[in-house]
């Protein structure tokens, strides 16, 4: 009876000693994970500066272990890992670069930061001051944003974008925190209840102005309907390196016009099959157009499976 209770703890012990990086992965995720529950502000430098320590530190770590002394699949869990803190990382750079040029637009904000990082320990507001806060907050929003409105406006609508993030990010956790005592501390709610209305309003206003608040000849959409935002050509390559793809993005695009001329070849053999000539969007009506009266296509899927088998039994494919 021992032997067989121990087999299963036997197994789970090789299974761990043949890929000894579970434990680092692991604990890294739960790392992870914990961090971002504590730093819910992703735009502060604060969020940065934690999350870049964490990759640093783990990278670090990583490079401690001695690759050789690994098996083929060790071997295969540190490069992936690696790659991913690394890519993790860099990006988490390139956001924080992006955040640095339009972080102003959150410079009235310290009482409100403040607030949402005492909460993160429960700590028990002095209600009158802060209700004060939120007051002023207010004032100087306004303010604000009526002397932005008279300035110059972001280069690019993704900065505008990313303005409207930041307000938007401050907004969330500040109500997060806000409903964490409304309704316990009487004294809260008391102080806080019209406060926080009139600065919630306030900052949804903001929000929409900044979103808005971009140069005319930064053109959002090219016509395509496609709307993305561009991170440009440097890490565009990173990026396919951090997937392992060893092309640059012009041998993509030659790639991809190799194989849409294809498809466009294929289009026009299956649309003259179908007796259209070289009219392919017709053809692809023809056959969109085809199919069997409602109720049919079941007993259709029935003889088709029947079919399959009779095809694999009649050659013997399966012996």
């Amino acid at each position: 009876m021992k032997s067989l209770l121990a087999f299963p703890l036997i197994c789970f012990a090789l299974i761990l000693s043949a890929q000894s990086l579970y434990e680092p992965i692991v604990t890294f995720q739960a790392n992870e994970s914990a961090l971002k529950r504590k730093y819910t502000l992703q735009y502060t430098t604060e969020y940065f500066e934690r999350m870049g320590q964490l990759y640093q530190d783990e990278l670090k770590k990583l490079a401690t272990i001695d690759f050789n002394s690994l098996d083929v699949q060790g071997q295969v869990d540190y490069v992936l890992f690696r790659n991913m803190l690394e890519k993790n990382q860099y990006f988490l750079q390139l956001e924080q670069s992006s955040y640095l040029q339009v972080a102003p637009v959150a410079d009235f904000a310290d009482g409100l930061y403040a607030f949402i990082r005492a909460r993160r320990t429960g700590q028990k507001p002095d209600a009158k001051t802060l209700a004060n806060i939120f007051h002023e907050t207010t004032l100087e929003l306004e303010v604000k944003k009526t002397k932005m409105a008279n300035s110059p406006k972001f280069n690019s609508w993704q900065q505008a974008e990313l303005a409207s993030e930041i307000i938007n990010d401050l907004h969330k956790n500040l109500k997060e925190s806000y409903d964490f005592y409304f309704g316990y501390d009487i004294e809260f709610g008391w102080w806080m209840e019209k406060p926080f209305e009139k600065l919630s309003i306030a900052l949804d206003a903001y929000t929409g102005f900044l979103k808005e608040h971009y140069s005319i000849t930064s053109i959002k959409d090219d016509g395509s309907g496609i709307i993305g935002k561009p991170i440009g050509r440097e890490a565009l390559i990173k990026s396919l390196q951090f997937e392992f793809i060893p092309y640059s993005p012009e041998e993509l695009i030659k790639i991809a016009e190799k194989e849409f001329a294809w498809c466009d070849r294929e289009m026009l053999k299956a649309s003259a099959d179908l007796g259209i000539g070289k009219d392919w969007k017709a053809a692809l009506e023809k056959v969109k157009n085809t199919y069997v009266p409602p109720g049919q296509w079941p007993g259709d899927i029935q003889a088709l499976a029947v079919e399959a088998i009779e095809f694999v039994e009649a050659r013997n494919l399966i012996t």
